[in-house]
């Protein structure tokens, strides 16, 4: 079993090498980026700190944002996504 979480951004504003600094600036290295067609992949991290981190170009999908916490749906043109596996401890 495993947990998703993702940031939904309205403006692209991560881009790999802004990822990449921030993640060794909290001395998580990563050596293996998978390049996707629409992102990035990082899945060594989960024998690490437990998740694995993707980071996605959504600006081509059809689909908004709606909330109940937001008064109105957005158009998100970014997101970043953390996949924890509950069984991490154990890999």
């Amino acid at each position: 079993m495993a947990t998703d979480c993702s940031l939904k951004c309205e403006e692209v504003v991560l881009t790999k090498k802004t990822l990449i600094e921030k993640l060794t600036k909290i001395n998580i290295i990563c050596d293996e980026v998978i390049q996707l067609d629409k992102g990035l992949k990082i899945e060594e991290t989960v024998n690490k700190v437990g998740f694995s981190i993707a980071l996605i170009d959504t600006s081509a999908s059809p689909f908004g944002y709606d909330s109940e916490f937001l008064a109105n749906d957005f158009k998100y043109n970014q997101s970043l996504n953390f996949r924890i596996d509950n069984d991490w401890d154990s890999i």
